[in-house]
């Protein structure tokens, strides 16, 4: 099945809001300011770190839906 394909900024709300938890925390769970990260985001600004934690972070949570239906 073909994935439907997304940006990254709707992909990482999506699965925001899949984990509980809005961009805000995730930010500051990371130690970044909220406005750097919707900076990175729009790639207004180029972060290779926050990137690849944003990038690990979705595939977690799609990971974890994808078990989950899976299961069912």
């Amino acid at each position: 099945m073909a994935r439907i394909q997304s940006t990254r900024k709707a992909r990482f709300k999506a699965a925001c809001a899949r984990a509980g938890i809005t961009q805000g925390q995730f930010a500051a769970n990371e130690g970044v300011d909220r406005s750097h990260l919707f900076k990175v985001l729009r790639d207004e600004r180029e972060s290779t770190r926050l990137t690849a934690k944003v990038d690990a972070f979705i595939e977690a949570v799609e990971s974890q839906v994808q078990r989950k239906a899976n299961a069912a």
